[in-house]
Formats: C-alpha cells, structure tokens, sequence
C-alpha cells in the first residue's frame, strides 16, 4: 500500500533547506517553539492561536493563502521595514486586486444587511 501524505510527518518530502528558510520567515512558528506535550499535543501560546484566528478570518473573507502569507508579517509588524524587502510589483497589484474586490463585497454585504434590517423593521411595525 503507497504512503500518502498523512502517514508523514509535516514537511517530509521538502528539501531541508526549504524547511529552514520557511522557519525563519516572520509570521511562520518557530521550530521547537511549542514542544510536544506528554500526550503528543502541543500546547500553543496565545499569540499563537490569535494568529490562527487572523488567518481564519481571511480565509473566510476569501483571501487566497497566497495573499495572506504576504500580508501576514505586515499585520504583525507594520512599521517594521523588513517585512517589505523584495516585495515585487505583481505581488503589490495582487494585493490592490484583492482589496478592491473586498471592498466590492463589503459593499454587496452592507446593502444586503440594510435590506434585511429594513425587512425586520417592516415586520415589526406590522406585528404591532
């Protein structure tokens, strides 16, 4: 029976070079950072599970993970002028691309809550 994916360890099959340099990247864990507990799970900090929070939220806004990782070390450290070396231009039009289609939606989802909330207002005056 062929080994699938789940029968690894995370990372296996990545050369250990891309494992590093994906380790020292802002907003990546730090190997090591959260040992193993005695039953196997790790014990995570709370800046730890913000972070997963964060990435949840955008996902669900529908960032692509590509966008997210190259906003991710900014929304941490936004003043921190590393997180903006070698940022190319595509990556910049992408990011305005995703912001002015978050903004559409925005829009979509604030006339459609307003007519909701009108709907309810009509339903409660006419209950009265």
């Amino acid at each position: 029976m062929p080994a699938t994916h789940r029968d690894r360890p995370l990372g296996a099959g990545r050369p250990e070079r891309e494992q590093q340099a994906r380790a020292q990247r802002p907003g990546y864990p730090v190997p090591g950072r959260f040992p193993r507990e005695a039953n196997n799970y790790r014990d995570y900090d709370e800046t730890a599970l913000g972070r997963v929070q964060q990435v949840r939220e955008l996902l669900g806004a529908g960032l692509s993970t590509e966008v997210i990782r190259a906003i991710l070390p900014c929304m941490e450290s936004p003043r921190d002028p590393s997180v903006f070396d070698g940022i190319l231009p595509e990556t910049v039009s992408a990011l305005e691309a995703e912001r002015d289609r978050l903004t559409e939606r925005i829009d979509v989802l604030t006339r459609n809550r307003d007519a909701v909330a009108t709907y309810l207002g009509e339903l409660e005056q006419r209950a009265r």
